[in-house]
């Protein structure tokens, strides 16, 4: 029996062609230079913050622990207090206030849920399910169309 197709769309190829801009869609806000040595060598602190899910440091993703960050480039965010801490090894508070750091959501991650999402609105408004194309003949010349044909009885 054939599985419903997963999504219909590529993350990238498919976003590109249809949204040239796409990229601008990646949104990251740039969080306020006020970090704060926390008493323990190298973890900084930085008090109202905001939500942050991902931390970027000049563009490059951090690494997001659960616990206390004890090594380089690990953050943790507190929503509970609103305390984001980053570890930093060998910096100051006047080092990481004259860096240029983020807070946004992982760019692939945000594509592929909204590739999802619209994938399950176009499930829910179709009559008929759509089957993953299989044997000779059947994709497009790019491989990467998809044709639907509702039949109405």
């Amino acid at each position: 029996m054939s599985t419903y197709e997963a999504t219909y769309c590529d993350e990238e190829n498919d976003l590109q062609y249809i949204e040239p801009n796409i990229n601008n869609y990646n949104l990251r806000r740039v969080l306020p230079g006020d970090w704060i040595l926390s008493g323990t060598t190298d973890l900084y602190n930085l008090y109202s913050a905001g939500y942050v899910d991902q931390l970027f440091k000049d563009g490059e993703e951090m690494t997001k622990v659960t616990d206390t960050p004890n090594a380089e480039d690990e953050f943790n965010y507190a929503a509970s207090t609103g305390v984001l801490q980053f570890y930093q090894e060998n910096s100051s508070t006047s080092i990481l206030n004259s860096l240029v750091i983020e807070s946004g959501r992982d760019w692939n991650d945000t594509k592929v849920e909204a590739v999802r999402k619209a994938s399950d609105f176009v499930r829910n408004v179709l009559p008929v399910p759509i089957y993953p194309r299989k044997g000779v003949g059947v994709a497009s010349s790019t491989g990467l169309l998809l044709r639907v044909t509702i039949i109405q009885k």
